[in-house]
């Protein structure tokens, strides 16, 4: 195994280059904001940190848990499982991801097509919903899974903007509302960030609804994609 070097060890006292020494190889900030919603299990964060191997996941996962962001952990009974999360260090990272996310827009090579896995879709939209609140509050649940996974598992996340701020928070599957919506986390994107007839796509068979999910999430969507570019 090579060793690992350190900016100080060359005498740079930098906090800003000990946050790369940190955080700053492949896969570490992807580990982080698979985290970032919650505990997860090896396979999970497999499945997120699309790309990566088994050996390299393990070998970031040590590297991150020996520099207090991340821990290990067993998920209460029943569920009796042992999973990763982040240290409360490790969660006050999602600011310093928010930037790096917004400071990414304007790069002149930033990747086209692709998508977003669940989580990481979620926190987009909790990093651009920065502009005004809609003048009536809205709420909703919104189920997501990535079609490109082998295992599609689904990931329920509560929608509620009103007059103070912008929530957007995993929970489980047992806390349902009566008024939801469920498709895959790319599309979900989509109708975030891309071009196209939100109530045409909110109506097709590609997304399953239940209450008035279709409509709550139309109007979500649209206040979403009205802000300006200098409001997220």
């Amino acid at each position: 195994m090579p060793i690992r070097r350190s900016y100080a060890d060359h005498g740079d006292a930098c906090a800003a280059a000990h946050a790369l020494d940190v955080v700053g190889d492949r896969w570490s900030v992807i580990v982080i904001r698979e985290l970032m919603l919650g505990p997860k299990r090896f396979g999970d964060l497999l499945a997120g940190a699309r790309g990566a191997t088994p050996t390299t996941l393990t070998t970031r996962l040590r590297e991150l848990e020996r520099a207090g962001i991340v821990e290990q952990a067993e998920l209460p009974p029943p569920a009796r499982v042992a999973v990763y999360r982040l240290t409360s260090w490790g969660r006050a990272f999602e600011p310093i991801l928010q930037a790096l996310g917004r400071w990414a827009q304007d790069s002149p090579f930033l990747p086209e097509g692709g998508g977003l896995t669940p989580d990481a879709a979620i926190l987009a939209l909790r990093t651009m919903a920065d502009g005004p609140a809609p003048r009536k509050a809205l709420a909703f649940d919104l189920v997501l899974h990535d079609e490109r996974a082998t295992q599609q598992a689904e990931s329920r996340y509560r929608i509620a903007w009103g007059p103070r701020s912008l929530t957007a928070d995993k929970i489980a599957h047992e806390v349902e509302s009566a008024d939801a919506i469920a498709c895959d986390s790319t599309l979900w994107t989509d109708l975030m960030f891309a071009d196209g007839d939100v109530r045409r796509i909110l109506e097709s068979d590609a997304v399953t609804a239940q209450g008035k999910g279709r409509q709550i999430a139309e109007r979500f969507l649209g206040h979403f994609r009205a802000l300006t570019p200098s409001e997220i």
